[in-house]
């Protein structure tokens, strides 16, 4: 009955994000210059209901549609792709070179080189009236054939992230990690001298890692709860903008040089479902 009920619950969307294709090349010990190729990247929207639509766009002023190009909003060359540590998607570092093979000190990133970021504006639609202060919960989904995420090589997912970031309605920015795979390769480089599982804050300073596993905030098919986390809370005909970030965690001791040739491409879907107050049917 609990399961039957969601299911009624599930009122909309998948938002597919085909995101980008990866290509990396050139390694110079742990933290090195490399060479990216992003594909065309594309937000995909689909309904489950004819009530309600979730709609993409380029811009915050539309024109909204069921699909639309995610669009790279930072000056980063593609072939310039760096380890660099972060851990709210503001404030990034980066190790402008090693000593010894080892990354001692670190510098602040400025204007947004080395990784990726991207972005897109999402609006769930209501026809009809009787949907006055309704919200939506928004996960990542998993009813796809792909799921939320494919990759064609393992290795590079063990030290990539991925950030989706939204500061309207007390959203909060979600920091995956990609893979809970270890790489047989591990590094002990690029730690700043923390204990691994830690990253650099704001102020350079060591700090657990926020990145949570995709299971955390994606909905499984047939599933009868919700997951822990939402991506986002959204309220109808209310426009927000979704900012994605892909980049590689430079404390993460899977990040070295054999990633450097690895090659994935990443595919993200969002779902979304009737917020009920809490309660799952």
């Amino acid at each position: 009955m609990e399961q039957t009920r969601l299911r009624r619950q599930l009122l909309l969307t998948a938002v597919t994000m085909a995101l980008m294709t990866v290509t990396l090349c050139g390694a110079t010990f742990a933290w090195f210059s490399s060479n990216r190729k992003v594909n065309t990247s594309r937000a995909e929207a689909r309904t489950g209901t004819g009530d309600l639509k979730l709609l993409v766009s380029t811009s915050e002023n539309g024109p909204f549609a069921e699909t639309c190009e995610i669009v790279q909003v930072n000056a980063t060359k593609p072939e310039k792709l760096m380890p660099v540590s972060t851990a709210d998607l503001k404030t990034f570092y980066y190790c402008p070179a090693t000593e010894g093979e080892i990354a001692k000190k670190f510098a602040r990133v400025t204007d947004e080189a080395y990784y990726y970021h991207g972005r897109v504006y999402l609006q769930a639609v209501a026809e009809g009236g009787g949907w006055d202060g309704a919200q939506m919960l928004v996960y990542l989904d998993a009813s796809s054939d792909t799921g939320p995420l494919t990759t064609a090589q393992g290795d590079l997912l063990t030290a990539a992230r991925l950030g989706l970031s939204s500061e309207q309605g007390g959203n909060q920015p979600v920091i995956f990690k990609l893979s809970d795979a270890r790489n047989s390769h591990r590094s002990e480089m690029n730690t700043a001298g923390a204990s691994e599982g830690m990253v650099l804050d704001s102020t350079g300073t060591a700090t657990a890692d926020p990145a949570v596993s995709l299971e955390t905030c994606t909905l499984q098919p047939n599933a009868d709860r919700l997951p822990e986390t939402p991506v986002l809370r959204m309220t109808l005909n209310t426009v927000y903008q979704l900012d994605v970030y892909f980049y590689l965690e430079g404390c993460d001791p899977d990040c070295n040089e054999t990633i450097s040739t690895e090659e994935c491409e990443l595919y993200l879907g969002f779902f979304g479902v009737l917020d009920s107050g809490g309660e799952a049917g």
